[in-house]
């Protein structure tokens, strides 16, 4: 009884294999932040050939969905993680693109050392490469979600528009939690380690033929020009220089909405994308 079981699982674990093999539903749907964070970097690691322009970033990028993006971009930015971990990504998997845009917002934020481990451990990573099946897109409860949520997305589109939120005192909560942290200035020693980090990682892809373009997200308004991102634009702009690191142009930030002041809603995520898009083919037209 259990050796016939075991044949019928690697039988139809093979088919299974087969079928995403042929199939590659490119799944992006995930049941939590820190699954969506796994799946964002599996579908990278194991099937981010050919994929022009990377995005790294944070929480703040990662608002901006891969749905929302043109074919040949991809968005390897992390909820509750740093540049660094998608940067590491693109170096560990050898999916090199011809353009990388990181987000300048948080280039004081570490990478997480213990999350890019557990993406790339010996053998099983592996092993993984070759059965498609075994990676957490790929779960059938995924791949069940991702086909009733684009079902649902059919009937109730989100529409391109930028709608105010409610004014809730949790929304104002979290806004002046976040005017506290942007008006302190991050200690020197810190930004010096990440910027060495940073070059080592920006130097490599230079030297593989990566054009690295920098972008900083918009937040609110208050927060734009606070002691913190004055300070981070000088220093980035003293280290990477435009003329070498070209820059996005920051947008109005009054035209988007902001959920907490930091991140955006999803009409204005979309609207957002439509912007880097554009400014990304303006930039390109100058290099």
């Amino acid at each position: 009884m259990i050796k016939r079981t075991l044949i019928y699982f690697l039988v139809f674990f093979a088919l299974y294999n087969a079928a995403l093999y042929v199939w590659k539903p490119g799944i992006t749907t995930a049941q939590s932040q820190n699954q969506g964070n796994i799946i964002g970097a599996e579908n990278y690691i194991y099937n981010g050939q050919g994929k022009d322009i990377v995005m790294v970033g944070t929480s703040l990028t990662f608002r901006i969905k891969q749905d929302y993006l043109p074919d040949n971009y991809y968005n390897l930015a992390f909820g509750g993680y740093s540049i660094y971990d998608g940067l590491e990504i693109i170096k560990r998997s050898g999916n090199i693109p011809k353009i990388v845009l990181i987000e300048s917002n948080t280039i004081i934020r570490p990478g997480n050392v213990g999350f890019i481990n557990s993406l790339f451990t010996p053998g099983l990573s592996w092993i993984k490469k070759m059965l498609p099946g075994m990676w957490t897109p790929n779960q059938p409860e995924n791949l069940l979600m991702n086909e009733l949520q684009h079902l649902t997305a059919k009937n109730k589109p989100v529409a391109a528009t930028t709608t105010a939120p409610p004014d809730t005192a949790l929304h104002n909560k979290a806004l002046k939690g976040y005017q506290n942290e942007y008006n302190r200035v991050p200690g020197l020693d810190t930004v010096d380690m990440r910027i060495e980090a940073l070059k080592t990682y920006t130097e490599y892809l230079k030297g593989l033929g990566v054009q690295v373009i920098f972008f900083e997200m918009p937040v609110d308004c208050s927060l734009e020009n606070s002691p913190r991102l004055r300070y981070l634009r000088k220093k980035l702009g003293f280290e990477f220089p435009p003329a070498a690191y070209p820059r996005i142009p920051m947008p109005d930030c009054s035209k988007y909405i902001y959920n907490d002041g930091e991140h955006f809603s999803a009409p204005s995520a979309i609207d957002y994308s439509h912007y880097l898009v554009r400014e990304v083919d303006s930039v390109l037209s100058l290099h």
